[in-house]
């Protein structure tokens, strides 16, 4: 899959430093998502990422708590850990 997007009013907004901020997010939610990025280039006005969409899984708990620690604090986390776990006691 190729996804694009530009700035608006094609502004060239994006210096080093929020490149280096978005390259992070992008590689942390890819990983987050299950997407594999193939490649990608980031300009000061758009960017473009070449990605590879995985079949459809089942996630194991594991790798969901492992995946939402990714974006969410430990707290959110341990919340979402104790509910799956009073799921299962039912």
């Amino acid at each position: 899959m190729h996804a694009i997007s530009r700035v608006v009013d094609r502004q060239f907004v994006l210096g080093d430093a929020e490149k280096e901020v978005f390259c992070d997010l992008m590689r942390t939610l890819a990983e987050f998502s299950g997407l594999e990025i193939v490649t990608y280039v980031v300009m000061d006005n758009h960017f473009h990422i070449l990605l590879q969409v995985p079949k459809k899984t089942e996630l194991s708990d594991h790798e969901l708590l492992r995946r939402l620690s990714l974006v969410w604090d430990k707290g959110q986390v341990g919340e979402v850990r104790q509910r799956l776990e009073r799921f299962k006691a039912y």
